[in-house]
């Protein structure tokens, strides 16, 4: 005489057989239908897939290009900015050794007296 859990353990595997076969059938009846049913054919696909392919190539050369014109823009912007940071220094190291320059003369010439 079996035991009680073993009369439930013989229960799961038999439920768990008989849940099996018609879970198979399902899956083998709804290939079919999606098979049947399928609204184009495989070459119809394939022209579908490359007309999309081509579409998304398009698109991305078209990025690539807006992203290249942005860059030079930003290239250009940073030139500028560049050449206005050296003539903003070249001007303060003038004005440096100017104040540098009247230093010296005036500590060589106290009175304000030119010397020459």
């Amino acid at each position: 005489m079996k035991t009680t859990s073993e009369q439930g353990s013989s229960k799961m595997e038999t439920n768990r057989n008989n849940s099996m076969g018609p879970f198979l059938l399902g899956l083998g009846v709804g290939a079919a239908v999606a098979l049947l049913l399928a609204p184009r054919s495989g070459e119809e696909i394939r022209r579908t897939l490359r007309e999309s392919t081509d579409k998304s190539r398009e698109a991305l050369q078209q990025q690539g290009q807006q992203l290249g014109e942005r860059a030079r823009e930003v290239i250009d912007k940073g030139k500028e900015y560049i050449q206005w940071g050296r003539q903003t220094v070249t001007s303060a190291v003038n004005a440096g050794k100017q104040v540098y320059r009247d230093k010296q003369q005036t500590r060589n010439n106290p009175n304000g007296n030119p010397t020459s």
